[in-house]
């Protein structure tokens, strides 16, 4: 095909109206109607009845469509199916008190069309009695320098706090004018009034407003609250529940998500829904536990979330405090006075637990995300680790993580993010006996696939996600031969082999097992025959020997052709999004990439562009701008704190504004084209580049967008 994608495609044409999700700034614009499952489950019910809410499994269906075929499966088992209200293929099936739980998960678990099957797990308040008391209600602020920290920052406006909790008191004077509508999962009502005051609690000490002269000042005072209840009156829930409340906050605009409640299991529904939120830029601080035998409650176990401790006045970590190498960081959690409801009547009460330090640090990402959104969780959870204060043994330990998070120095090093090499990373975990394998995974995003370990002795398989350098580990192994496979979430990887592995059993003996992934080409983007008919068949591209056919040619015909979207280089396919991990439909053009909606079939939203702006330029960091007055050459941003001026102004507001491009995440800079090597002007956008190309100033080309189709496929190998 040549060099096609070199020449210049001209002006754009107006006009262009999508409807975006931008809550994080980074959403797809809806669910898929093809969630994406693991290819291979092997995962059983963890514990025993005794653990799970009876009469209740969790199913997550490959495909949504594929209920309707499981009817005789349901009824055989007497259950009940309720669609999850993020939807995504999640359902709850309810069947009676007496269900056996163990023997329906089986048996759904045999249907090729379940990804996954699960009892639902009880969730619980991380709350203990109160039996420390000091005389200065808020001696917590002193020691995490808030003060200090406030002069840089007391939080965003725009910048929105899920609290995933028993709701909150919206009738409380400290958060006025900041509650955002809520849900309640517990009712499955727009109610998320507090019946029980820990959801309040915490919220009042993660965002109660601050110099308002009454009451309490929380960590982040100004951000947006955003009530999702999913515990009840006596503080009881279930990991359904919070699976579905946060893909609900995910998709509602959270930037932070804080959980103070935990399980004793963790479930891959749960699971899934954490994923889903990190994909889409959500950082999720959850409350370590408050049991000290050294095994994580959930969600704080999990990879992708930040697990904080308690600490004291004294900078040791409390008794209670559940501890392990889960473990990210600490904040206060004894004798925390914040806001509390009686009778639907506003108060102060003081409290312990980690619940009570887990939105300290949710506060605290708030904040730093305030100074600098640009950062990503991963970076969130890093700045907060370098700057914490380490207060148990030199550095990382499984008590406090990397320590006492310390607000000031977050703040100050947030423009800049966090330093590069540092803090190392965690220790191997396990116990001191026992042997270990261990590798990495390359070439694939490690949120897109599960190692699994299964013993050639029949023993029962464990798996687990590597971290997001691709390190994995299996500890406190016994002698024998362990065969290693990953399981990968669907699109267009070449599947590597399983490898088998020997250890002694002994602490300090292990093996090795690494494994690196190649995204294999697509057929789709090989040329296809023209037809008979091609001198009048507008449905077929000579130059590039490609078709565009069905909702893809409405929309491309509908909004600009070929001077906006450019040609397309590839035929339809699936393909597993880069942004939430969801397998769309999809077809690669020069300049983007179509993604098909059909659950939203009819409607506007039918069809959305890729988000290439931030998929190509994920990893790099653009600092925030300074602001500068909004006027007609002029226009800043507060909820990405960047500016739009001049000609990429002019262009950006002619031809569709936010609705085509999303917001702007960069100031302008010079930046070399990686198609002919010049240095241009550029400006990134969530959706796409613009380029400024001085040598057709007074012409429509003056400002071009970025070849980010032809860039993304390239750099993966699929055009020369």
């Amino acid at each position: 095909m040549h060099d096609w994608w070199r020449r210049p495609i001209g002006r754009v044409a107006a006009g262009l109206v999508l409807a975006l999700s931008l809550g994080t700034g980074l959403g797809s614009g809806g669910a898929a109607a093809h969630p994406a499952a693991p290819a291979v489950n092997v995962r059983g019910p963890q514990g025993t009845a005794a653990d799970w809410l009876p009469g209740r499994v969790v199913v997550q269906l490959r495909d949504t469509h594929a209920l309707g075929l499981m009817g005789g499966l349901l009824a055989q088992w007497g259950l009940q199916a309720q669609a999850a209200t993020a939807g995504n293929g999640l359902y709850l099936l309810q069947g009676s008190a007496n269900l056996d739980v163990a023997a329906a998960v089986a048996a759904l678990r045999t249907n090729p069309a379940v990804a996954y099957a699960e009892p639902d797990y009880p969730m619980h308040l991380l709350m203990t009695p109160n039996d420390e008391h000091y005389a200065d209600q808020e001696w917590w602020l002193t020691a995490l320098q808030a003060q200090p920290a406030w002069d840089i920052s007391t939080g965003n406006p725009d910048l929105i706090v899920a609290i995933l909790d028993t709701g909150l008191a919206t009738n409380h004077p400290e958060f006025a004018g900041r509650i955002l509508p809520g849900h309640n999962f517990v009712s499955n009502n727009e109610d998320p009034y507090d019946d029980n005051g820990h959801g309040t609690h915490v919220t009042g000490i993660a965002s109660a407003a601050g110099n308002n002269g009454i009451g309490i000042a929380g960590i982040s005072w100004q951000t947006k609250i955003l009530p999702v209840k999913v515990l009840n009156a006596q503080g009881a829930g279930s990991t359904y529940n919070f699976a579905q409340g946060i893909r609900w906050a995910v998709d509602n605009g959270a930037r932070v998500i804080n959980i103070s409640a935990g399980a004793d299991f963790g479930t891959d529904a749960e699971h899934d829904s954490i994923k889903y939120a990190r994909s889409k830029g959500v950082t999720i601080v959850v409350a370590a536990g408050n049991t000290p035998d050294g095994r994580p409650e959930y969600p704080g176990g999990y990879d992708e979330v930040i697990a904080v401790s308690a600490s004291s006045r004294r900078d040791s970590v409390a008794g209670f405090s559940s501890y392990g190498d889960y473990v990210d960081v600490a904040a206060p959690g004894i004798n925390i006075l914040s806001t509390w409801v009686r009778d639907r009547k506003p108060d102060y009460e003081s409290e312990s637990g980690t619940s009570m330090a887990s939105p300290m640090v949710a506060g605290a990402a708030a904040l730093i995300l305030s100074v600098n959104p640009n950062l990503t969780p991963e970076q969130v959870q890093l700045l907060l680790q370098q700057t914490a204060d380490d207060i148990g043994d030199p550095g990382f330990d499984q008590k406090a993580g990397w320590g006492r998070i310390n607000l000031l120095r977050a703040l100050q090093q947030a423009p800049a993010g966090p330093k590069p090499g540092s803090p190392p990373p965690k220790p191997a975990p396990g116990p001191a006996g026992g042997s270990k394998v261990q590798g990495t995974v390359t070439g694939i995003d490690p949120a897109l696939v599960d190692v699994l370990l299964l013993p050639q002795n029949g023993s029962p398989p464990r798996d687990i996600q590597p971290d997001a350098s691709g390190l994995y580990v299996f500890d406190g192994l016994p002698a024998g031969k362990y065969t290693v496979q990953l399981a990968i979430k669907s699109g267009g990887f070449g599947f590597p082999a399983p490898q088998t592995v020997e250890v002694g059993g002994s602490a300090g003996n292990g093996a090795q097992a690494n494994f690196t992934l190649a995204l294999a080409r697509p057929p789709a983007f090989d040329g296809v025959p023209a037809p008979a008919n091609v001198s009048t068949d507008p449905t077929y591209f000579a130059p590039v020997q490609h078709t565009l056919r069905g909702p893809f040619l409405a929309y491309w015909q509908a909004h600009g052709g070929l001077p906006i979207f450019g040609y397309p280089i590839s035929e339809q396919f699936q393909e597993q999004s880069a942004t939430d991990g969801r397998l769309y439909t999809v077809q690669y053009f020069q300049r983007n990439r179509f993604e098909l909606h059909p659950e939203f079939a009819g409607s506007a939203n039918e069809v959305l562009l890729g988000l290439l702006g931030v998929e190509t330029s994920k990893g790099r960091t653009f600092l925030p701008g300074t602001p500068q007055p909004t006027d007609a050459t002029h226009q800043w941003f507060p909820p990405v704190q960047h500016n739009l001026s001049g000609a990429f102004l002019a262009y950006w507001q002619s031809h569709g504004g936010l609705a085509v491009f999303g917001y702007p995440i960069s100031e302008e800079f010079q930046e070399a084209n990686t198609t002919n090597g010049k240095t241009y002007t550029v400006q990134y956008f969530q959706r796409n580049r613009f380029e400024l190309h001085p040598e057709f100033a007074g012409t429509p080309n003056e400002v071009l967008l970025g070849l980010l189709g032809v860039d993304t496929v390239r750099a993966r190998g699929w055009l020369p």
